[in-house]
C-alpha cells in the first residue's frame, strides 16, 4: 500500500512557500524558547507573550482559522491550505490549534453552527483574529469538568431557556476580554438529557484569580 502524499499542486506549492517564508520571519526571537506545554498560561512569561503575539499575527493574516468564511474572519481556504499551515508551523514545535491559551477550536465551530447571525458577527471575527480568549464552561464546584455530573440545567420557558446553576472559571492571568460557551443539560421527559450552549461575553479587569461565573 502506498501511503506517499501526492505532490503539491502549483497553487498549494506557492502557498507553502509563502507560509514558510512568513514563519521564518515571524518566528524570529523564539529560538531560546522551550515550549512548556500544548498551552502556555503564564502571561508574564516570554513564551506566553510570544505565542499571543504570534496568534494575533496569524489572525491578521486570517490563517488562525483558515477554512472559516471570510465574512467571519477566516480566509475561506481549503483543507489543503490548512494542512500546509499545520505542517509548516509544526516544524517549529507548535500546533496551529493552540498557539495561545484558548478553546476557540471548540467554541468557534459551535457558534458557527448554532449561533444567530448577530452572534456570529459579534464573536467570530475577534475570536478568529486571536483577540478573544474563549472557553467551553463545563467546570462546576461539586464535580470539576465531569460532564456526566453537571448540575447546571437549562429549563425551557416559552421561547427561552432559563439557565440555573454554578460554573467555575479555573483561570489564569486572563486577558481583558473573555467569552465563554456555557454548557448545560436540558432535562427530557423520558429521563434523557440533551445539551444547550449559550455564548456570553464577560469583560474582566486583569486578575490573577480564578473567576466564578
Amino acid at each position: 500500500m502506498d501511503f506517499n502524499l501526492q505532490p503539491d499542486t502549483p497553487e498549494i506549492s506557492a502557498f507553502r512557500k509563502e507560509v514558510r517564508e512568513w514563519l521564518a520571519e515571524n518566528m524570529r526571537g523564539s529560538e531560546h524558547l522551550r515550549w512548556s506545554a500544548r498551552w502556555s498560561t503564564r502571561e508574564n512569561n516570554d513564551e506566553y507573550q510570544f505565542r499571543r503575539q504570534l496568534a494575533n499575527k496569524l489572525g491578521q493574516k486570517r490563517w488562525l482559522f483558515p477554512t472559516y468564511p471570510v465574512q467571519y474572519g477566516g480566509a475561506g481556504l481549503t483543507l489543503d491550505h490548512q494542512f500546509v499551515l499545520e505542517t509548516e508551523i509544526d516544524r517549529y514545535g507548535l500546533p496551529l490549534g493552540s498557539i495561545f491559551y484558548t478553546l476557540a477550536r471548540l467554541v468557534a465551530p459551535a457558534v458557527l453552527k448554532f449561533g444567530t447571525e448577530e452572534q456570529k458577527m459579534e464573536f467570530l471575527p475577534p475570536m478568529l483574529r486571536g483577540e478573544l480568549a474563549v472557553w467551553q464552561v463545563l467546570t462546576e464546584p461539586q464535580g470539576g469538568s465531569d460532564v456526566a455530573h453537571c448540575l447546571t440545567k437549562a429549563i425551557r420557558d416559552g421561547d427561552d431557556y432559563v439557565v440555573n446553576g454554578q460554573k467555575i472559571m479555573v483561570g489564569h492571568h486572563l486577558p481583558r476580554i473573555v467569552s465563554g460557551l456555557w454548557s448545560a443539560p436540558i432535562p427530557q421527559g423520558n429521563g434523557t438529557r440533551t445539551w444547550a450552549g449559550s455564548t456570553f461575553p464577560r469583560i474582566f479587569p486583569a486578575s490573577p484569580f480564578s473567576i466564578c461565573i
